[in-house]
């Protein structure tokens, strides 16, 4: 396949036209300052242009709904299922383990400054 320069607005296209979720040519930006997808291959004048390899490799590693990309590798976080299964949750007691006198009230926020307001 020949590497082919695509614009924002065709690489929206392609994106739409492989059956992906589409998005707009705002979003496509939108993730390329955030590091969520590639920087463009090369400018002609102001204009970004990405090559065909690029948004092709990037739509058969794009992440479903609910992921963010850490720097450099995607991270997925489900949190519906770790509350479900209590992985990743901390219990109370280690959420307090190394507390010498824990508040009686957590809600009360100056409980451990010996203020009474």
């Amino acid at each position: 396949m020949s590497e082919l320069d695509l614009t924002r607005e065709e690489v929206v296209a392609r994106i739409a036209a492989s059956g992906a979720r589409p998005i707009t040519a705002r979003t496509w930006s939108s993730y390329v300052t955030r590091g969520y997808a590639p920087k463009a291959a090369r400018r002609i004048g102001r204009t970004p242009l990405w090559t065909t390899q690029q948004v092709d490799d990037w739509l058969s590693n794009r992440p479903g709904q609910g992921a963010r990309k850490a720097k450099g590798t995607w991270r997925t976080w489900n949190a519906v299922g770790d509350v479900l299964s209590g992985a990743g949750v901390p219990s109370v007691a280690e959420d307090l383990a190394g507390v010498d006198d824990p508040p009686t009230d957590p809600f009360d926020r100056h409980a451990d400054r010996g203020h009474d307001d």
